[in-house]
């Protein structure tokens, strides 16, 4: 079985090399480290060191007074880097064949393999098979082969669903004449049912000799997923944001999204201070909301910490309850019928 642990291995560190290099994967650096630490730990044997003193002091950089009753960074972080990984195998990662997750409630990782071929071949073929003998974290599931009825009858049922879209596509195009460009651009869901819808626009740079994209766009993938910590709340994400964003296509205009809110800053960053202007835009009048400037010093914790401390300051400004955006919807339902079920409360998840 050694030679099926390190097949097994392989796999799940190759997996972790695509997860930690891919674009799409909007983590911050410290948690890509968050994410090594924690599998490479885990691979070794070791799932009783997976601590929150061991992370904040391993990969954090805290020191060894930490205290992780007083101190949530890692339960935060945590959090984070869940849904970072949840949303990689939606989109980037969907037919990846290694599927790694951080259950809530614990830091040590598990493993499942996708694939029909599973990287340990020694294994007996069933449908959910975790060997005691695999090391802590693996939970390999492997699909049985179909039979050749079930190959038949997949056939068929994939000709309906194919025959049953031509057909609702064409009375679609009979009843409504023609395709919308966008579904969202006029919604049928209304706010009471969805709450308020928010662009963050890509950061620009304003200058200074520290802010390069990376720093820019970094902060603006924080700030989104900051905001889609919260209920009540719908973010466009980081794939939209540099699609619409930066697009002169007069068919792809922010307009087109049907938002509501669109969130735009600027960054300037300096050798000791990095400062970051932002602004809330109502997207239908153009009218400004809000406005603010934060800024933070560099000599502790770098730029990357005091991006993530921007990011955050932005967020709470903006979603905690009774923050900007939902004093904003108050002030729109106000003394109208549907006060009571349109005042959404923005709450983290």
């Amino acid at each position: 079985m050694a030679a099926a642990h390190g097949v097994a291995s392989e796999a799940v560190r190759t997996q972790l090399q695509s997860i930690v290099i891919c674009q799409e994967f909007d983590a911050s650096e410290r948690n890509r480290r968050f994410l090594k630490y924690v599998v490479e730990e885990t691979l070794a044997g070791r799932p009783e060191r997976i601590k929150a003193y061991s992370i904040a002091t391993s990969v954090f950089g805290r020191e060894a007074s930490f205290d992780p009753q007083t101190d949530p960074i890692i339960r935060i972080e945590a959090s984070r880097l869940r849904r970072s990984l949840e949303r990689y195998y939606l989109t980037s990662g969907r037919d990846d064949p290694v599927r790694i997750e951080i259950p809530k409630g614990s830091y040590v990782p598990t493993f499942r393999f996708e694939s029909t071929n599973p990287p340990a071949p020694a294994l007996p073929a069933t449908e959910h098979t975790s060997p005691a003998s695999l090391p802590p974290g693996f939970d390999i599931q492997v699909d049985p082969a179909p039979s050749p009825r079930d190959r038949v009858m997949r056939r068929i049922a994939t000709g309906a669903a194919l025959l049953g879209a031509v057909l609702m596509a064409w009375l679609g195009i009979t009843w409504f004449g023609q395709y919308p460009p966008f579904a969202a651009k006029h919604p049928a869901t209304s706010v009471v049912d969805r709450g308020p819808t928010i662009f963050v626009a890509p950061f620009d740079s304003d200058g200074g000799d520290r802010a390069d994209v990376t720093l820019t766009r970094g902060l603006t993938r924080e700030v989104i997923v900051g905001l889609t910590r919260f209920d009540g709340l719908l973010v466009y994400g980081p794939e939209t944001t540099f699609l619409y964003g930066t697009a002169t296509d007069e068919n792809r205009r922010i307009q087109d999204l049907g938002v509501e809110y669109i969130l735009a800053g600027g960054v300037t960053a300096s050798e000791d201070r990095l400062r970051v202007a932002v602004s809330l835009v109502d997207a239908k009048t153009g009218r400004n909301l809000w406005s603010d400037m934060v800024d933070r010093e560099l000599a502790v914790g770098g730029i990357l910490q005091a991006r993530e401390v921007i990011a955050d300051q932005v967020v709470q400004a903006l979603a905690q309850p009774n923050g900007i955006l939902f004093r904003e919807e108050t002030k729109q339902i106000d003394g109208t019928p549907l006060q009571l079920e349109r005042q959404t409360e923005i709450r983290p998840r």
